[in-house]
């Protein structure tokens, strides 16, 4: 069986009777089960059809046949998984002309599956169509939850008609030739009975809790048996390929006609490095997942893809580079590099010299390697050529994408021969919209669609409002039933159109209202918090540090239940279980100072060995700006006892301050709080993880703050650490500045504390050594001054 990265469930039902059910499917099962199988590699989408088809502007025949039409349609696109709902409504009859015509245009073979459809309901076709027709050729993997007459009892009279229509024989007709078929099949147990209990109060079923668990386990089932070939979790990279070919998968609904791909292509091919830049939300992504299938049908080039930051493990150069290892040895069906290589010294060389190997292999037998990286400026280094693009060999064709609003856009433009720039050019939203509809299974009134091309939304926009269309709750569709009078389709139509003109059109607001909009119809505002404390942390977060940081209102399933709604912006690392946004910039609107300080102060409780706090503790302290939490945990005596043991400061934390200019005015910040001993601590722990290659900025940033240091420190540690501080700075200052006061203060600010140093314990580490040299560094500035006794005493004192 062919491996699918994504299954549509079609729920069939009648509809205003059932809108509980519905509801419970997709906002408590289906959470449930991407949940369960998102290791596999595997999601699931509910084609809900409550919306109807927009028939606006159809004659009565051509909106029958367009309804007809769009229920098969959607049903061949799910299988092999069909749910019905079945309660006492048999549901509308359409006109036996019209079903007969639109029969007429399915081939011979499906026909077969509804030649008993004569003056049945669209209902029975969908499920003669999805299931039971052609003798149940297509029962398996099918559900049918028939509700209980019991759950009726509490209704009042005056409601009952909204649940029970007049074809009770129909009905009953239906389950008989069902349970018949199922019989047959082996499959009783696909006939689920279940019983909801009426709320007088709030006029609708209740006590869902069973149907949900029963519908969960059902369909639990059903799946097991359909992907029984997927017999583990995946490793980190096959579970990053995976998440990489959903992604491909979602685009692939969406026209390509938006983009002009083969100009596209051809500039890849001819120039060999290619950006593709735009501002949030242009559709970068999408265009890069349209030209990797492009290219896949291309018998002389093998396209290889990383899309940055869909988890943490992709964000690292090196795994990159064996992800792309990785595929290129499938292509050639040669033994895999094991992922020890990652693990080992010279892990970075290594790598370069089998990617080069593959490649020459390929272009061997005339095969061109083109590499598409999306979201370069979300790679996570202190390495400042990820974003110049020195790591990626020359020999490879290269197709990236970068924010141009990206503090790092000028350096990845720097590493390409040609910018195709999105902000430039003009696409249709004709066929964007058109491409969103089909992916959702909705029609968008003629009306909107002009507000649309007017407006000249991005692609983003788009997509985050029909995220809040196919995520409408029963509490909407009960507004829009008892709205002004006129038709179905009309009252629909007026509920998107006034939904889309009060929304604001920049993308940071609108994905916050996007949330908003969904968390209150989950009746979970608490979600909103866990978005802006994910968002703020900047390095994501494990649920159990959410459950703290939320506290009371945590509840595991609706977090779950969320995530699979925005599961194109979040996702989870299956390692290290932290969940992140996958676009750090279309969230901003979430960022808070407060969540940063509530987790600041969560994390300072945990244990020592916990690894968030190992990994990030540091830069939570900085980023919040703590100085208390600073001097306890990261400059005192206990911590700070060696100069091998700096506690809880690692690479991790520097690599992300060190990323962001405005992480280091915190750091800045913080160092103004603290006094002298705990400055030179600090800074010191800071700079002494970050490369000697690659520190000229940090020692130039942070210069002036270490010539202002006291030199009146009292350990030997202390003392070392501010002379170390001084004498890096200097160094710096005059390769970059030249000799000018600065450089002077720096250089006798070394001296002082090699002098201290020495004074404390002349047998410390390198001291003497170091010592001499401070002594002559100074000595030669104060002949340079023309202070000749000065400088002779000191030169004279080195021996």
């Amino acid at each position: 069986m062919e491996t699918r990265y994504r299954y549509n469930i079609f729920i069939s039902s009648t509809f205003k009777d059932m809108d509980v059910e519905r509801d419970v499917l997709k906002y408590n099962v289906i959470p449930l089960l991407n949940k369960r199988y998102r290791h596999f590699g595997i999601e699931f989408y509910p084609i809900d059809l409550r919306f109807g088809v927009n028939t606006e502007n159809m004659t009565e025949a051509e909106s029958e046949d367009a309804v007809l039409d769009v229920c098969l349609s959607k049903i061949e696109n799910s299988r092999p998984f069909f749910i019905a709902l079945i309660g006492d409504r048999y549901g509308w009859i359409p006109n036996e002309d019209r079903m007969q015509q639109v029969l007429s245009r399915l081939s011979e073979e499906k026909r077969k599956l509804v030649i008993d459809s004569k003056g049945c309901s669209v209902t029975e076709l969908e499920i003669l169509y999805g299931a039971i027709g052609g003798n149940g050729e297509n029962v398996n993997h099918s559900l049918f939850f028939v509700r209980d007459p019991e759950s009726y009892e509490e209704i009042p009279e005056s409601s009952k008609s909204l649940y029970i229509d007049g074809f009770s024989d129909k009905m009953q007709s239906l389950k008989d030739h069902i349970l018949s078929v199922l019989e047959t099949k082996n499959r009783k147990n696909a006939f689920i009975s279940y019983s909801l209990c009426w709320d007088s109060k709030s006029m609708s079923f209740t006590n869902t809790d069973r149907f949900a668990n029963t519908a969960y386990q059902c369909l639990c089932d059903e799946i097991d048996a359909e992907i029984v070939h997927l017999s583990s979790p995946l490793k980190w990279y096959e579970y990053a390929i995976t998440i990489i070919k959903s992604q491909i998968e979602r685009t692939r609904e969406y026209s390509s006609e938006l983009f002009d791909v083969k100009s596209l292509v051809d500039n890849v091919l001819e120039t060999k490095r290619v950006l593709v830049s735009g501002v949030q939300g242009m559709g970068k992504s999408m265009l890069l997942m349209h030209v990797y299938r492009y290219l896949q049908n291309m018998s002389n080039v093998l396209p290889l893809i990383a899309i940055i930051d869909t988890s943490l493990h992709l964000t690292q150069i090196n795994n990159i580079l064996f992800l792309w290892i990785n595929l290129l040895e499938q292509k050639l069906s040669l033994p895999y590099t094991s992922d020890n290589i990652l693990e080992g010294k010279g892990a970075y060389h290594l790598l370069q010299n089998r990617l080069n190997e593959l490649v020459c292999n390929l272009y061997g037998i005339g095969i061109k390697v083109v590499c598409i990286l999306d979201g370069v400026d979300s790679l996570s280094t202190i390495d400042s050529s990820s974003a110049n693009l020195l790591w990626i060999p020359s020999n490879l064709y290269l197709l990236c994408s970068c924010s141009s609003m990206s503090h790092l856009y000028e350096s990845v433009k720097s590493g390409v021969h040609y910018e195709y720039c999105l902000d430039c050019r003009k696409f249709s939203v004709t066929a964007l919209v058109s491409s969103f509809e089909s992916n959702y299974g909705l029609v968008l009134p003629a009306k909107l669609k002009k507000l649309l091309e007017d407006d000249s939304v991005r692609p983003m926009c788009v997509r985050l409002f029909m995220i809040m269309l196919s995520h409408m709750t029963a509490k909407d569709f009960n507004v829009i039933r008892n709205s002004s009078e006129c038709s179905e389709i009309d009252k629909i139509n007026n509920y998107i159109l006034n939904l889309y003109q009060s929304l604001p059109k920049d993308i940071e607001t609108m994905f916050k209202e996007t949330v908003s909009f969904v968390v209150e119809r989950l009746s979970a505002d608490w979600l909103k918090e866990v978005v802006a404390y994910i968002v703020s942390s900047g390095t994501g977060l494990r649920k159990e540090d959410l459950a703290l940081l939320v506290g009371n209102a945590w509840d595991e399933l609706m977090f779950e239940r969320f995530m699979s709604i925005f599961n194109e912006f979040f996702s989870e690392d299956k390692v290290t279980k932290l969940w992140n946004i996958n676009n750090k910039t279309i969230a901003t609107k979430f960022y808070t100072k407060q969540c940063v300080d509530k987790l600041c102060n969560i994390v300072s409780d945990y244990p020592n060995d916990d690894l968030l706090k190992k990994s990030y503790f540091v830069y939570y302290t900085i980023i919040a700006e703590n100085a208390k939490i600073a001097e306890k945990f990261l400059c005192s005596d206990e911590v700070y006892n060696s100069v091998e043991n700096r506690g809880y400061w690692c690479e991790d934390s520097v690599s992300l301050i060190e990323n962001d200019r405005k992480k280091i005015g915190a750091l800045s910040l913080v160092l103004e709080k603290l006094p002298s001993k705990l400055k030179v601590r600090l800074l010191y722990a800071y700079l002494s993880y970050i490369p000697w290659t690659l520190n000229s900025n940090s020692y130039l940033a942070f210069a002036e703050q270490i010539a202002n240091l006291d030199s009146s420190v009292y350990s030997v540690d202390d003392s070392y650490a501010l002379a170390t501080l001084n004498n890096s700075a200097a160094t710096q200052v005059k390769y970059f500045s030249g000799l000018g006061d600065l450089y002077f203060r720096l250089v006798d600010g070394a001296y002082l504390a090699y002098k201290k140093c020495y004074e404390i314990d002349p047998s410390y580490k390198d001291v003497r050594n170091m010592y001499r040299v401070a002594v002559m560094l100074k000595a030669d500035i104060l002949c340079a001054d023309g202070d000749f006794n000065e400088a002779m005493k000191l030169y004279q004192s080195i021996n």
